[in-house]
């Protein structure tokens, strides 16, 4: 019986890393626009990534005077506002050393079944409102119309905008898990290297019917880290602007604790979090481990989730 756990475990992740290779390239995708997250979408049932916009993450506070404001929270709101009930079509792209899905989208006209003739693209319009910047990466294009938001000081640009971050070679501190596989801690966000969760968003099933594992995933984190420090060795990622890192409960010196077993291990091993085999080799026999002993989402039936993004279902 083992023995036929680990085969069809076997077959279950080539099947799966087919899926993933196989939802590679340029895309065009059609639908109605809901945003998930600073710069992403859903588009049908695609998450994607505006290409080169950058917007401030949902905790930036900037500063207006003497006043506070929520301004990464306020961004968001504007951007929900800009393209609430409007329908889409999107050029997808992907970039080597970036696992996102990246998209350029103009609004659509269902009836002509043709995207609007003359119309701004959402990009372009998110730049222009000042309520999103040109991205470092990728964002030439759209250079110009944030000089122009920033000289009529629209959106963000009215406010007192925290200096960028560098990217950090270490972090330490309390963490606060902002879904499965992500944390911030004191301003930064990083990402578990190697460890690939469900969006908060993300439904699972088991006999009983569907429960939001994307949820269930991020309170797990939150377990692991309540009450400690923790502390991660920065690994960057070329083409990748995100911050990763491997992480665990410090030391005294805010070093990660000897011998302390690295979140990113311990949520594969959970089963609340996948191995990112495009990246990291290593991970896979313990996510093999988890599926053989039915942890987390392996206690049912689940898609991973790099294709839920990209719309499988």
């Amino acid at each position: 019986m083992a023995n036929a756990r680990r085969w069809l475990a076997a077959v279950c992740l080539a099947a799966a890393a087919l899926g993933w290779a196989g939802t590679a390239g340029a895309q065009e995708i059609v639908g109605f626009a809901t945003v998930r997250g600073p710069n992403v979408v859903q588009i049908a049932n695609w998450w994607v990534s505006l290409l080169g916009v950058s917007m401030a993450e949902e905790d930036t506070v900037c500063r207006r005077g003497a006043a506070e404001a929520a301004c990464g929270l306020i961004a968001l709101g504007k951007f929900a506002d800009l393209v609430g009930g409007k329908y889409y079509v999107c050029d997808t792209q992907q970039f080597e050393g970036d696992v996102r899905t990246w998209a350029t989208c103009t609004e659509y006209d269902r009836e002509q079944r043709a995207p609007i003739q003359g119309a701004t693209t959402l990009n372009r319009q998110l730049v222009q409102s000042g309520w999103a910047m040109a991205s470092a990466h990728r964002g030439e294009e759209l250079a110009a119309d944030a000089a122009a938001a920033k000289a009529a000081a629209k959106g963000l640009w009215a406010y007192a905008l925290p200096e960028p971050k560098a990217m950090p070679d270490r972090l330490f501190g309390p963490a606060d898990a902002a879904d499965g596989n992500t944390l911030t801690i004191g301003g930064v966000w990083v990402r578990l290297w190697g460890a690939d969760a469900p969006e908060l968003a993300q439904t699972c099933r088991i006999a009983a019917g569907t429960y939001s594992c994307g949820a269930m995933s991020q309170a797990h984190l939150i377990e692991l880290t309540m009450g400690k420090r923790i502390a991660c060795d920065v690994h960057p990622v070329p083409g990748d602007d995100r911050v990763w890192g491997v992480c665990a409960e410090a030391d005294a010196q805010g070093k990660r604790k000897t011998g302390a077993p690295t979140l990113n291990d311990a949520m594969v091993r959970s089963g609340w979090a996948v191995a990112d085999r495009r990246r990291v080799e290593e991970m896979i026999p313990i996510e093999i481990e988890a599926n053989n002993n039915h942890r987390g989402m392996w206690g049912g039936q689940f898609t991973a989730p790099a294709p839920w993004r990209r719309g499988v279902r």
